[in-house]
């Protein structure tokens, strides 16, 4: 399964809390991690890349045109869009979103996803 991962103006700051949690569970072996950003946090995502690098089936950066900078609820449905676009290029695979203040319990939490999707 893709997972579509936007890291945004508000919560940035989690990722580095994600990134080891989902390292420490281990818990993205199987799966893709798509992090959805703008511009204004590209070095940050990509080093969260670099971390998981080996962690996860495949890992990949996705870079918005724009910072959404109107807050809720426009700035999150800007995020779902683009997650959309970048995720529709490949049709054949599942994804879902995964929020940042969405942290994994278990070392299948994903696993488990997958399987109740399918």
């Amino acid at each position: 399964m893709r997972l579509a991962v936007p890291v945004s103006r508000n919560d940035y700051t989690r990722l580095g809390n994600w990134v080891e949690l989902v390292k420490h569970l281990n818990c993205v072996q199987q799966h893709e991690v798509h992090f959805i950003v703008s511009r204004s946090f590209e070095s940050e995502v990509r080093d969260a890349k670099t971390q998981l690098d080996g962690f996860c089936s495949a890992c990949e950066v996705h870079v918005m045109d724009h910072e959404p900078t109107r807050g809720w609820p426009l700035a999150p449905n800007i995020f779902f869009w683009h997650s959309v676009n970048f995720m529709s290029k490949n049709q054949n695979l599942p994804w879902q979103i995964v929020e940042l203040d969405c942290l994994p319990i278990r070392s299948n939490a994903f696993d488990a996803i997958a399987v109740r999707y399918a």
